[in-house]
């Protein structure tokens, strides 16, 4: 289970650095409008995420409890799925 734990979070470090990585890399005209697609698909889960995390805490009456570490690695998670379908589709 430990070995699970370590191997997962390697994973979503890859996928984190990764995105840094794609995010900085210069490009043609075309990988520019992939990457700024994905980032902008990116950028709607995350709104959607802190906002269903706002509203399920206000009906509890607590705070909001969104954890940086979890919301930095599904948001990379993302936005790698996104450039992978993307970049099929626009042919990178």
């Amino acid at each position: 289970m430990v070995i699970l734990f370590w191997l997962i979070t390697v994973a979503l470090l890859v996928a984190v650095i990764a995105m840094l990585i794609v995010i900085g890399k210069k490009g043609d005209e075309r990988r520019r409008f992939i990457v700024e697609k994905a980032s902008s698909r990116t950028f709607y889960v995350a709104i959607g995420i802190l906002l269903l995390d706002s509203i399920t805490a206000s009906i509890k009456g607590k705070a909001a409890e969104e954890s940086s570490l979890i919301m930095l690695a599904v948001l990379a998670l993302v936005f790698l799925i996104e450039l992978l379908h993307l970049s099929r589709i626009y042919g990178e």
